[in-house]
């Protein structure tokens, strides 16, 4: 309902959630972050999502809303980590990771095409650096060891980034995603992943801008170096063609019609990469859409004058 009337996609999420949507048994989740791949917005919003449900709604499903939220990507994290109950885990760790916590995980991911996270990788850091953009410093960040083959090092369980990926460790990447992995899609169907989880856990509808997008000024046409990018990460490739050809997200068929969540939560992030805050703002739903197709028709972004909007509210560190 809410997907309908939000236009702007590279700007803004707007994901549904169906109350009347899959049912499974419960077991919390897992998400192994490959950086630059989009995958903190998929984070941010579960995150935002179960925080606010926990604080301010009765259980409607599964969802342990008391359970601890975390993301763990330090090299050595503090063994009380591994005591806590939690209900969503986001990790830049490799493969295996998981296994050191007391509880069954569903574990899903996010894979994106080689030439497009190496770019983002260097022009995100640059930005929060303040460094200019040049091709001298791309040439640089994508020929180091530790920016080849990422996805696969990390799925593979190779936790040495700074050493070459075997021949074919692509292909344990793959068998753990087959075997081991509630879901895997690439970075083009994001909001897919999002609306699927948020349905699954019995969780609100999010509207959000997307998270730590780079400024234009910083934006970089890598097109001259895709076939050198492309042949350092043949195994990363692979992957990426297998996810998208193959990809993992389950969507049971239902002959109902749409039930979607009652509640909508607008998050907005400030601050910086080294601290920020996450405000989680609450509105009823069908308040929301008829707000939006009264004063704008279809948003372009998040221009929603909040407080016009009877809404809870709550800061999320």
């Amino acid at each position: 309902m809410l997907e309908d009337l939000f236009t702007d996609t590279e700007r803004t999420l707007c994901v549904d959630s169906r109350i009347n949507g899959p049912t499974e048994p419960y077991a919390p989740l897992f998400f192994y972050h490959v950086p630059k791949t989009g995958g903190l917005s998929f984070y941010v919003a579960l995150r935002s999502a179960i925080s606010f449900a926990g604080k301010y709604e009765d259980r409607l499903g599964a969802l342990v809303t008391d359970a601890t939220i975390h993301r763990i990507d330090e090299a050595v994290p503090h063994r009380r980590l591994f005591q806590a109950s939690y209900a969503l885990i986001a990790s830049h760790h490799a493969f295996g990771f998981h296994r050191k916590f007391r509880q069954s995980f569903r574990l899903t991911t996010i894979v994106r095409d080689p030439l497009g996270r190496v770019r983002s990788e260097y022009t995100y850091t640059s930005m929060r650096r303040q460094q200019p953009v040049t091709a001298s410093g791309f040439q640089t960040c994508f020929r180091a060891e530790e920016t080849i083959n990422r996805a696969v090092k990390q799925l593979a369980g190779h936790s040495r980034l700074d050493q070459p990926a075997p021949p074919d460790l692509y292909l344990r990447a793959i068998d753990h995603l087959e075997h081991h992995f509630h879901s895997y899609v690439t970075h083009h169907t994001i909001s897919r992943l999002i609306s699927f989880y948020l349905s699954l856990y019995r969780l609100p509808n999010v509207v959000m801008e997307r998270i730590n997008t780079t400024s234009p000024a910083y934006r970089l046409d890598a097109s001259p170096w895709r076939d050198e990018i492309e042949t350092l990460n043949q195994q990363d490739l692979k992957l990426y063609d297998f996810v998208r050809t193959q990809p993992r997200l389950p969507s049971p068929a239902t002959t109902t019609a749409r039930q979607n969540h009652p509640t909508t939560v607008i998050v907005n992030e400030t601050g910086n990469v080294e601290q920020s805050e996450v405000l989680v703002i609450g509105v009823g739903t069908e308040q929301l859409a008829a707000f939006i197709r009264q004063n704008q028709g279809q948003a372009s972004g998040l221009v929603i004058p909040v407080e016009a909007l009877a809404c809870s509210s709550a800061f999320i560190p």
